[in-house]
């Protein structure tokens, strides 16, 4: 399974990501995205999207993941990374 993730050095890194219906859009750090696959309880940024694009944003240094999902949301997205 490959996850979109991308290094952030401390500016302001958004995900704007245009989704087709409803969808939970998530960024997470490493050990977060480990506890979700997990099972576990984890922080993350953003929530349920209704309308596209969504864009979540951090301001945290490191490499973050993003998630996209809600049923068939999972393979039906499409996004970029902005950095300012």
């Amino acid at each position: 399974m490959h996850i979109p993730h991308c290094k952030n050095k401390g500016k302001i890194l958004s995900a704007i990501v245009k989704i087709p219906f409803a969808c939970n859009v998530f960024l997470l750090d490493y050990n977060n995205l480990k506890n979700y696959f997990d099972g576990s309880e984890y922080v993350f940024y953003g929530g349920r999207f209704i309308f596209s694009p969504a864009r979540v944003s951090v301001n945290q240094p490191g490499i973050w993941y993003l998630l996209v999902n809600d049923g068939e949301c999972d393979s039906r997205y499409s996004y970029c990374w902005e950095q300012n």
